[in-house]
């Protein structure tokens, strides 16, 4: 079958996912670049202008611009939250009624809606669609939000509790990043286990560079060894890299490299000499980077779904020293894929792996071999396909 003829499926997202460079772009852009060998696939999502783009084959992103009121209402509520989050998006989305006028367009073409994250439900509601509605979990987005919004926004945190709700109790499908996730999913909110199919988070290892330890000590330009922390500007990401910054104080002889939006955070701040913020750079420069080091590290201690990070570390190669909690949904086992600790005791585990290559090189191998058997984006996407066909077979 030709593209053109390939049943359509339509992806509304809050925001672009092209090109990905945080967690949750990685997650819609690699698994529908890959749904999109199966069916033609369209994003739909607000960004800061227009644009209509061809970013895989047979995956367009279209991205509506904000209208002013709506990046006023925006900028209201990062003021009176702190955060920025799309979780602001079933409030502030009618302010943008050309996102309204566009899905209403494209909805006649498309065999199914995903949502993915809660947050456009209302605009599907408003078009009385009939379509199936799949809803793509990124995380448990109540608890999350509980975690990093203060208890002076109960408001906010009840809307987020409505809107999670309705995508999980109206979708004919929930998708979600971990067993873990879909458990906590069914007991919030009453849901039959029947409706959840696991999607977990994948690297893209084809074009991931998987190099030897002692490859990465010859191709490199610093001298000392190299530990990464790669993280989106997310609450326990910058919580992570504070924990990070403690450690490079007493490790002065390692040098420590802090990737992503995250970085936005430490731009004012006087850092320990041996640490240096990337902020976002290139999937190229990612690369880079990721080949050059000697141990990637998560001190994650809170968050939902399942971290990226860790399978991007694991694709390429990298040692890995991770808490418990950054490790969730993963399988991996602590000495044999990854070393897990806590944050305070995370520089001796540092100090471990640089001084014993044969274990480092063991954990990296075990690891490669466990994302590229159980997290290869274009398998997970196979198998998300075929729960959808099924979905739609029965649904004619």
């Amino acid at each position: 079958m030709t593209k053109k003829t390939l049943k359509k499926i339509l992806v509304l997202n809050p925001f672009p996912i092209y090109p990905p460079t945080s967690g949750g772009q990685e997650r819609v852009f690699y698994l529908y670049k890959h749904v999109a060998e199966y069916y033609s696939v369209i994003i739909l999502c607000f960004g800061d202008r227009r644009s209509h783009k061809e970013i895989a084959p047979g995956l367009i992103q279209l991205a509506i611009p904000k209208s002013r009121a709506h990046i006023m209402e925006e900028l209201k509520l990062f003021s009176a939250f702190g955060i920025s989050t799309c979780a602001t998006t079933p409030i502030i989305s009618r302010y943008t009624p050309e996102y309204a006028y566009n899905l209403n367009s494209y909805k006649s073409h498309a065999a199914a809606i995903v949502l993915s994250h809660p947050y456009l439900y209302d605009e599907v509601k408003r078009l009385n669609m009939t379509m199936p509605i799949i809803y793509d979990a990124h995380n448990v987005e109540l608890t999350l939000h509980r975690e990093i919004l203060s208890d002076a926004a109960p408001q906010f945190l009840s809307e987020i509790s409505r809107v999670e709700q309705a995508a999980c109790q109206d979708s004919k499908l929930i998708i979600t990043c971990s067993k873990e996730d879909a458990n906590a999913l069914a007991a919030l909110y009453s849901i039959s286990p029947s409706k959840f199919k696991v999607v977990p988070n994948g690297a893209d290892i084809n074009n991931s560079h998987f190099a030897s330890r002692n490859h990465n000590k010859l191709n490199r330009e610093i001298e000392h060894p190299l530990a990464l922390f790669i993280g989106s500007y997310h609450v326990p990401n910058i919580n992570a890299a504070q924990y990070i910054l403690k450690m490079a104080s007493k490790l002065p002889d390692i040098q420590f490299k802090l990737l992503g939006s995250l970085c936005r955070a430490f731009h004012k701040r006087q850092l320990p000499a041996n640490v240096e913020i990337c902020g976002i750079v290139t999937a190229s420069e990612k690369n880079n980077m990721l080949c050059a080091a000697d141990v990637a590290l998560n001190p994650i201690l809170s968050g939902s779904g399942t971290n990226i990070k860790m399978l991007n570390y694991m694709a390429s190669g990298i040692p890995i020293i991770t808490t418990e909690y950054g490790a969730r949904g993963i399988g991996g086992i602590d000495g044999q894929h990854f070393l897990v600790g806590q944050p305070t005791n995370m520089p001796d585990k540092i100090l471990e792996l640089l001084c014993d290559n044969a274990k480092a090189t063991s954990l990296a191998e075990n690891a490669y071999l466990l994302v590229k058997d159980h997290f290869d984006w274009r398998k997970i996407a196979a198998s998300f396909v075929a729960s959808l066909n099924k979905l739609l077979n029965e649904s004619l």
